[in-house]
């Protein structure tokens, strides 16, 4: 097999990290590594400034990012991804971003929806519409770290839920609005458009 740049580069520096960053991600301290190549520090806080690579040299305990390679994927501003939600507070959303052109991440990233960003119309509260464990299809609108994403347009949204009471596959009945399947428990979500085809391949999957 080729080997790339990349590779030999981290062989021969005998490197023992394949963690990916993207701008902005907290790499460490400047009391415990140096900063390298790829890098900045701000207020003794070691970030990176480039999406790539970090490695570091335990020998001289450099911490540094090194460009990615080009099968190493990181979202990129408009990028549509799939995200599940970690937390869900009255202003914000916090989710695990897994998925960006269809290629999933083995350590995802974090990202963020402001309330602002849910939807067209007025939300009072973020946590009425998403929930934790709710799969969602959002956009990127800002790829620095925490990356921040937004859900507005009917094609973005929840594209399955699960009830919060007894864990049942939610069912659309209308626009934003699901019943579970188990205990007919009734749960709003910002859903969507194609929140169906998603219900159907989970119920599908359960047979």
């Amino acid at each position: 097999m080729r080997c790339t740049f990349m590779d030999s580069t981290m062989k021969k520096e005998e490197k023992n990290s394949t963690h990916i960053a993207i701008p902005g991600t907290r790499l460490g301290v400047i009391e415990e590594y140096i900063p390298g190549k790829g890098t900045y520090q701000h207020d003794g806080v070691i970030y990176a400034a480039i999406p790539g690579v970090v490695v570091v040299d335990k020998s001289s305990k450099e911490i540094k990012v090194l460009s990615a390679r080009p099968h190493v994927i990181t979202p990129r501003r408009g990028d549509i991804v799939i995200a599940k939600v970690d937390d869900a507070k009255d202003k914000i959303v916090f989710l695990e971003i897994f998925m960006v052109r269809n290629k999933k991440f083995e350590n995802p990233f974090s990202g963020m929806i402001f309330i602002n960003q849910i939807d067209s119309r007025y939300i009072e509260r973020a946590k009425d519409v998403f929930k934790p464990g709710d799969i969602v299809r959002a956009k990127v609108i800002r790829p620095t770290n925490p990356i921040q994403l937004t859900t507005v347009g009917r094609n973005l949204g929840v594209l399955l839920a699960y009830c919060t009471k007894c864990g049942g596959l939610l069912r659309r009945i209308n626009e934003n609005t699901l019943k579970c399947n188990v205990c007919n428990n009734i749960e709003k979500r910002k859903l969507a458009n194609d929140y169906e085809k998603y219900y159907a391949l989970a119920v599908s999957a359960k047979k």
